[in-house]
């Protein structure tokens, strides 16, 4: 459940509203009863990048598990362990370390 009250929690515009004015979407909601608003919609993306990451993550979980309690509990190991995990702003500022004499043992 979103607490909608909390500051921490970024809201933002659906990406299919992203592009459309205020005037815009105020004159389509306010339309007289029956009247089909026309929108002028061009190409939007149905998910975005974090929908469909959190899709894979559910659709993993399920195929490990039995049971919503067991498959929450894999889900929120994983986002915490992802929390815990360094962030790059770009590939040259991440580095592997291999072993000196080039073995990957």
């Amino acid at each position: 459940m979103i607490l909608w009250e909390s500051t921490d929690v970024p809201i933002t515009l659906p990406p299919v509203l992203r592009n459309v004015s205020n005037e815009e979407l105020i004159a389509n909601i306010s339309l007289p009863d029956n009247t089909v608003p026309e929108w002028s919609f061009t190409v939007f993306p149905c998910h975005t990048v974090a929908v469909e990451r959190t899709v894979k993550l559910v659709t993993e979980a399920a195929f490990r598990v039995c049971g919503c309690d067991v498959r929450n509990g894999i889900i929120r190991s994983t986002l915490l362990s992802r929390q815990a995990l360094p962030k790059f702003q770009s590939k040259s500022q991440f580095v592997t370390i291999l072993p000196e004499n080039g073995d990957s043992d």
